[in-house]
């Protein structure tokens, strides 16, 4: 009908009308939104990912810089920083032709182990009026031990108002050294966080966000966090309380990324410039501080898994490398998350020069690690990945030293050459990256290449700055990281750093305990004896060293020498049960038996729950005759540890011997005893020869006629 059609036809024409009104209705909401922001801005206003961070807080905000109380004119780093921050000083107001540099980062910056003068901001002060000579430089160490992006993030509010020219910032390592959670994000989906963290951006969002802070009862609180580092290392025994969490893992990467952008915004606000540096780590020569199986991992595939790894470690110490790259390979397809057995199968590869493959299971391990203490590469790529998003200059600290590595051997695997442990550059490596962060600043034209940048210059400043050094305190340096790699469960690593030291405190008490450690694993028995030696003349009271000592000694063969050392642990631990047993021991080893004997009792009087005092106890009551002595010790040992084969094995022996002496005076009771003695013992062809030869005694005795 005609009317039908028109009534069609205006249906069919509603609808483009309804879009185009929805259309132009988000063109003007977007437009009123982007004038507001426009005329906040105006206004002063900045965004609220500049005023704090949406998702992480601190509890207390106390400045890094403050006045110095001697001179009103310098800024110093505050006393309560000084446990994480080098001691800094500079002018509150910079002078003209002053360029000032913040060095923003954690350990790498500060310049652990040791400090701020041969790090690489301590290389910039020295080598930069080199290259630039026409304006003084004041370069500021801001690098805080343990300190992760959070924290840099909430230091950088305060850097950047104090007339900086440049940020340089380097972080990437510390992300996971805190126990930081994020409660009201946890079970957000990666959109709603990517929305949450543009928003933050937007002015119109901060006065909303502040207005809504100020609603009774309402939500939108950060995490917060104290106002110095807490370390989870601080509360373990090592990386004990580290366990596999993708989760988390994924909200770190997230919240790295956002703390890297916030300080660059910061810096942007106030007209700083910023150059990122990625860190790079010590691939080649530290395992992993914790690998966790793989999740679901069956039972009968980790005891495979645990055959093949223990076998390939045999053939690896024989250097049969392809025999035991063929065994790894198949254990890492069984336990593809296993970080220690990455690291394995690389050094394998490594040995037979398939650098590529071996790089890739390094990197492997570096990611699996479940305590991971150097950058994982999601990390590594963000500081990339934003430097080319917002137009930062990048210096590739990890490019540059794997580029390093290849000019002076035949692979591009950091390892010992370029780092102290696991993250912290060398002396020289400092140097490199310092010389790398100059000419990024030359080729972004911060000045004209100047005629005293030249090599011998820079050596001749080289050479000024290393003479600077105290060398002790250096050693002290490495000695003390060497105590916490020890400390972490990294004995191998931390043996390299104190054997070090030693060159230069050679007396140096708790380096010559983990010298001696390291050399035993060496199997270097004979290095360890002498450091322990050494150890024990220094601190001749320390009643652990000469343990150590006396049972290398011991190990050697070097038994009167050992009870040199025991007398000396017993005299000290008066009264410490495991002294006197030890004593015993070497005792009887000397056959001293009768001595041994007295020693042992006097083990028990301190501990009679010990079996294997009883048992060694029963071993020399035996040698000096008294077999009754020796069967009351046996028994006691089996009843306070049934399963002790041995202890069953000498008593059955004892037994017998006792059934002996009985054999001709008391056969009855000799055949108690050897009846005893068998079901301790059925394999004693001797002790079942004695009872039958007994039987049939008995029987020919009670023969009729006989």
């Amino acid at each position: 009908m005609p009317g039908d059609e028109i009534s069609n036809h205006q249906a069919r024409s509603a609808g483009p009308s309804r879009w185009k009104k929805l259309f132009f209705a988000l063109v003007v909401t977007v437009g009123f939104f982007l004038a507001l922001e426009i005329v906040l801005a105006i206004a002063g206003v900045s965004p609220f990912i500049v005023q704090q961070d949406p998702l992480v807080g601190f509890d207390e905000s106390l400045p890094l810089f403050v006045e110095d109380q001697q001179d009103s004119a310098l800024l110093t780093t505050a006393t309560n920083k000084l446990a994480h921050f080098n001691a800094q000083s500079f002018p509150r107001t910079k002078a003209a032709g002053t360029r000032r540099i913040f060095c923003l980062g954690g350990s790498t910056t500060h310049g652990r182990p040791y400090d701020d003068a041969t790090s690489y901001a301590g290389w910039l002060r020295e080598l930069l009026p080199l290259a630039d000579p026409a304006h003084h430089w004041e370069v500021i160490n801001a690098g805080g031990v343990s300190y992760a992006s959070y924290r840099l993030a909430a230091v950088s509010e305060q850097l950047v108002t104090l007339q900086p020219d440049l940020l340089i910032i380097y972080t990437g390592h510390n992300e996971f050294l805190e126990e930081l959670s994020y409660p009201e994000l946890k079970n957000r989906s990666r959109l709603v966080k990517q929305a949450t963290l543009l928003a933050a951006r937007s002015r119109v969002f901060t006065l909303l966000f502040k207005g809504f802070k100020t609603i009774p009862g309402s939500r939108g609180q950060p995490t917060m966090l104290g106002s110095e580092v807490d370390e989870i290392l601080n509360h373990t025994v090592g990386p004990s309380s580290y366990k596999r969490n993708d989760q988390l893992r994924g909200q770190v990467i997230d919240f790295f990324q956002l703390n890297l952008l916030r300080i660059i915004q910061l810096a942007q606000q106030h007209d700083v410039a910023v150059v990122l540096i990625t860190p790079a780590a010590n691939l080649r020569d530290f395992s992993p501080f914790k690998s966790q199986h793989s999740d679901g991992l069956s039972e009968s595939d980790q005891q495979h898994w645990q055959q093949l790894t223990e076998q390939a470690q045999g053939l690896a110490i024989q250097q049969q490398w392809p025999e035991a790259t063929t065994l790894l390979k198949q254990a890492v397809a069984i336990n593809q998350r296993h970080a220690d057995t990455h690291f394995q199968l690389a050094t394998a590869l490594q040995a037979q020069q398939q650098y590529d493959r071996a790089l890739a299971h390094y990197q492997r391990a570096v990611d699996e690690d479940v305590c991971p203490l150097r950058a994982i590469s999601p990390l590594v790529q963000s500081v990339r990945q934003i430097a080319t998003n917002e137009s930062i200059p990048l210096v590739d600290f990890e490019l540059l030293v794997a580029q390093k590595c290849l000019e002076n051997s035949d692979h591009d695997i950091p390892g010992n050459d370029f780092f102290l442990d696991h993250v912290h550059p060398t002396i020289q490596s400092h140097r490199l990256l310092a010389e790398a962060i100059i000419e990024k600043l030359e080729a972004e034209n911060w000045w004209k290449a100047g005629r005293q940048w030249k090599r011998v210059a820079r050596e001749q400043v080289s050479k000024r700055l290393l003479d600077s050094i105290d060398q002790d305190d250096h050693a002290r340096a490495r000695r003390n990281l060497a105590k916490v790699l020890n400390w972490s469960g990294k004995q191998m690593e931390a043996g390299v750093l104190a054997v070090s030291s030693l060159e230069q405190l050679p007396n140096d008490p708790e380096a010559l305990s983990i010298a001696a450690a390291y050399m035993r694993q060496l199997g270097r028995r004979d290095r360890a004896i002498q450091y322990l030696e050494r150890r024990t003349r220094v601190t001749p009271d320390d009643v652990d060293s000469l343990r150590r000592l006396a049972s290398l000694l011991v190990e050697e063969g070097r038994m009167e020498e050992a009870l040199v050392h025991y007398q000396q642990v017993v005299e000290l631990s008066q009264q410490d049960a495991q002294a006197y047993h030890h004593l015993g021991m070497v005792l009887a080893e000397l056959n001293r038996f009768a001595e041994a004997t007295d020693h042992y009792r006097k083990a028990l009087e301190h501990d009679e729950s010990d079996a294997n005092i009883h048992y060694h106890l029963g071993i020399a009551l035996a040698e000096t005759g008294d077999l009754k002595g020796s069967r009351a010790s046996f028994r006691q040992a089996l009843t306070l540890d049934p399963d002790d084969n041995d202890a069953a094995f000498n008593l059955a022996v004892i037994l017998g011997q006792l059934g002996q002496q009985l054999e001709a005076g008391d056969p009855a009771r000799a055949r108690k005893h050897y009846q005893s003695a068998l079901e301790l013992n059925p394999a004693m062809i001797d002790i079942q020869e004695r009872l039958e030869r007994l039987r049939l005694k008995d029987k020919s005795e009670t023969c009729p006629g006989g």
